[in-house]
């Protein structure tokens, strides 16, 4: 039976239950929203959500009221971090908003767990991570949005560690000093999700990579940025500022198209502004339909 929490020490106590599923109430009102909040998860009657909802399914959709403010748990930031050893985490759409910490990690996770339907905002780590992983099991991360910024003292990070997937989340993130988006190197997965970037940081030469596939990825990034995928290749768009956006090899430069208004040095398909709006010239080249999911 799942555990439904509904305030901060319930849900800190049921994310440490070994095996627990953990979930949101399901206060879902019919949404009277007439353009798309991108602060919002949309669900359906049943508190599914609907990543990358369109203008014209939001008379069909809910959201969820429930909110965990960290003003009212820990308003000067977290000072210790929340381990998750529960099998799962449903937030049916709920929200989850001013986590920050100079002091801590925000959430560890050590074991296999699945996260759903959260939407994490506001978050503010200075010199700490949002989520740190450890090596063990897959933590999958699915229809959840997460915003914040972080500020890196020394180096941090919204997402470190390994076995992190992300499917079909919206991040957007601000990055200051050493803050850094994903750990370099790490077995992080960005599968089917739209990413910005607000990259305030010295732009340098050295090279971050990332595995991302099936993304619509917009902002700017001050690093160079090298693209890795697996054998089974999907569609990546990089509408991004950035000096170098090189695939890692030549059969995934076919699938990764990058705006060439604002990067110079390219290692896959290169597409003007004009282009991108196109989904004609688009589907030309090869991108489906589909793709990007929700950008149009």
């Amino acid at each position: 039976m799942a555990i439904v929490v509904h305030d901060w020490a319930e849900f800190i106590a049921a994310v440490g239950t070994s095996g627990a599923e953990v979930e949101f109430p399901k206060n879902l009102v019919k949404t009277s929203d007439t353009t798309v909040d991108p602060n919002k998860i949309y669900v359906d009657v049943n508190g599914v959500p609907k990543p990358f909802v369109q203008t014209e399914d939001l008379s069909n959709l809910y959201e969820n009221t429930f909110v965990l403010d960290a003003n009212d748990y820990a308003p000067e930031g977290i000072t210790t971090p929340i381990s998750i050893t529960c099998a799962s985490i449903n937030g049916f759409g709920g929200t989850i908003k001013n986590l920050a910490s100079s002091a801590a990690d925000i959430f560890y996770c050590y074991i296999t767990s699945a996260i759903t339907g959260i939407a994490f905002l506001n978050v503010s780590c200075t010199g700490r991570n949002f989520l740190y992983a450890g090596t063990s099991g897959w933590k999958e991360i699915s229809k959840c949005i997460f915003s914040g910024r972080m500020d890196g003292g020394n180096d941090c990070y919204f997402f470190l560690g390994n076995y992190i997937r992300l499917k079909s989340c919206a991040v957007n993130v601000q990055l200051y000093h050493s803050g850094e988006f994903v750990y370099t190197g790490a077995s992080v997965q960005l599968l089917t999700c739209k990413i910005n970037t607000e990259d305030h940081r010295l732009v340098s030469t050295s090279n971050n990579q990332f595995r991302v596939e099936n993304c619509y990825w917009t902002g700017n990034y001050n690093h160079y940025l090298i693209v890795s995928g697996t054998d089974n290749y999907d569609y990546s768009v990089f509408d991004l500022e950035c000096a170098y956006i090189h695939a890692n090899n030549d059969t995934l430069a076919s699938y990764t198209f990058v705006n060439s208004d604002k990067c110079d040095d390219i290692r896959g398909i290169a597409v003007t502004t004009v282009q991108l709006k196109d989904p004609a010239y688009m589907q030309s080249k090869g991108l489906p339909v589909e793709m990007p999911a929700g950008t149009r």
